[in-house]
């Protein structure tokens, strides 16, 4: 029986022999430093439960927060919900008390309240209301009372969906037109095309040597060295660039079975590969995109409504040349096709399963409800004020997050009853600009506009 290695993801990796097949694992997370006043209680170093470490080395098992600074937290996250006992209905949230209360925290230094920071509550954003007769752009969605838990994730307890957070909010607002212009907004995880080399010559070697074995593994890991992360068009220390680098890093991690899948119903690409009877190379990029419905606005364009799953998953063959150059081929692997569909289809019971693909689906929302305000001029519009909030006015001092720059190679075996090559790569990609071109009209939605606007002389942040 040939052995097959199973591993996590590559970029654009090069091909193994037909005797074996080889994926690296590249893992990157997120951390972050302590917050700015600002921002108030830090959130510890995990998002979804992984992390990387001051150096931008990946620690699989998060560091628990200070028990004090848990509690603390766990106190700020109270005070919503003490402000929002009532959850019938959709909470809207004003954008130009948002930018108020940022602004004025930046300017006297205070800690930014738990309803600004967490948005409310917020779990989703599914509307956004245009408010001429006071001058404001209300966003609304679903909210649950939050939690903190012990690595300083916040969820929702009910839904157990991640809360919303000002500063990704804040990070999409600033930079919605790097989303059309150069790379975009995008995060990939690369070798060197040196590295390529060495990794085609050393799999190549042991296979004529018939040693195709655990110590191939870490003559690899040895040679190949760290992959570089590249993100494009997000700042690589904000928490927005964080959640898209882990997210990108768990999905390749299920697909290639390093990490058990939370859903029955997706099995890892390895699998669905250990049961074909094929011989060919496999040489998938597999990456995550929007996947939404197309946008619904009144007739008024005053209220519109964003819907759909958020993120779809797709792949493309690659091809590796003999100096170590990665190319796309344009064609699709049937089982790997299967298998992106498949995180497709059940990309919602993803999301209750694992918070990363939540969080990536809040900032993939983000993106879109920023591209939709600029394309739609809403702050034009409205006559609404959120100069802070875009970067234009009161300056502030964001979180700082450990940069995902480079990630360790790593490699497993497992036994396979034929030998196929494989290898897997790809990364996150948002277009929320062809989002929202896509746009059809929905009567009902003239109803909401009366149910969207705060109520009479309320000075609130947030409503039900």
């Amino acid at each position: 029986m040939y052995q097959t290695f199973r591993a996590g993801f590559v970029s654009r990796w090069a091909n193994l022999s037909r005797w074996a097949a080889l994926a690296l694992a590249m893992v990157v997370a997120a951390g972050a430093t302590s917050a700015h006043a600002q921002f108030g209680t830090g959130f510890g170093s995990a998002v979804g439960g992984v992390r990387v470490d001051a150096s931008g080395v990946l620690r699989l098992t998060p560091e628990q927060l200070d028990g004090a600074v848990q509690r603390q937290l766990a106190a700020v996250v109270g005070e919503n919900n003490r402000l929002f006992a009532d959850n019938d209905g959709l909470r809207k949230l004003s954008l130009r008390r948002l930018n108020a209360a940022v602004a004025q925290a930046a300017r006297e230094g205070q800690t930014l309240p738990a309803e600004a920071r967490f948005l409310a509550g917020l779990v989703r954003i599914e509307y956004v209301f245009v408010d001429q007769a006071n001058q404001d752009l209300i966003l609304a969605g679903p909210a649950d009372e939050l939690v903190a838990d012990a690595q300083g994730n916040v969820v929702g307890k009910n839904t157990g969906l991640p809360a919303l957070h000002l500063e990704d909010l804040m990070t999409a607002l600033r930079t919605v037109e790097q989303a059309t212009s150069g790379a975009g907004i995008s995060v990939s995880i690369e070798p060197s095309d040196e590295s390529r080399v060495a990794f085609r010559q050393l799999t190549t070697a042991a296979e004529r040597a018939n040693q195709v074995n655990a110590a191939l593994v870490n003559r690899l890991e040895e040679a190949m060295g760290p992959q570089n992360v590249i993100l494009t068009g997000v700042p690589t220390d904000s928490r927005f660039a964080n959640v898209l680098a882990l997210a990108d890093y768990r999905m390749k991690r299920i697909s290639m079975g390093l990490d058990a899948s939370p859903v029955q119903e997706l099995p890892s690409f390895i699998s669905l590969l250990a049961r074909s009877t094929a011989l060919k190379s496999h040489t998938p990029r597999f990456w995550m995109e929007m996947n939404y419905n197309p946008l619904r606005r009144s007739e008024d364009g005053k209220v519109w409504q964003l819907s759909g799953t958020g993120v779809k998953t797709l792949t493309e063959n690659d091809f590796i040349n003999q100096k170590g150059e990665s190319q796309a081929t344009g064609k699709r692997d049937p089982i790997a096709t299967k298998w992106a569909e498949s995180m497709t289809e059940h990309y919602g019971d993803l999301i209750n399963k694992d918070q990363i693909f939540a969080e990536l689906r809040n900032v993939f929302d983000m993106s879109v409800i920023a591209a939709l305000i600029a394309k739609e001029d809403m702050i034009g519009e409205s006559g609404v004020q959120i100069d802070t909030l875009v970067g234009t006015g009161e300056p502030v001092s964001m979180p700082k997050w450990n940069a995902p720059t480079q990630v360790p190679t790593a490699a497993s075996l497992v036994n396979h009853r034929r030998g196929t090559i494989v290898t897997a790569s790809g990364g996150v990609q948002l277009d929320p600009w062809t989002v929202v071109s896509n746009v059809e009209v929905g009567g009902d939605l003239s109803d909401l506009a009366a149910k969207m606007a705060a109520p009479a002389e309320d000075s609130r942040l947030a409503w039900n």
